[in-house]
């Protein structure tokens, strides 16, 4: 199981696996991010990037994401 900021061992262990994931997200849109540069704007491109970021991020099954927070996460 993924370590989380209860069941760590160390904070370096979620900043690890934190860069992990992040690097993974990147790596699967990478191909999605390049055909959207050649298409749109890339203001457009990195916003959507930011976008999947956020949702990843601050993703809470309980409560929820509300899209009024999402325009604050991305800032």
């Amino acid at each position: 199981m993924f370590a989380t900021s209860e069941n760590a061992s160390s904070q370096g262990e979620v900043l690890s696996q934190a860069r992990f994931f992040s690097r993974r997200l990147e790596e699967f849109l990478a191909p999605f991010l390049s055909l959207l540069d050649r298409l749109l704007d890339r203001r457009l491109v990195s916003t959507f990037s930011g976008l999947c970021q956020a949702l990843v991020r601050h993703r809470n099954r309980p409560s929820g994401l509300l899209l009024s927070e999402l325009g604050g996460v991305l800032l």
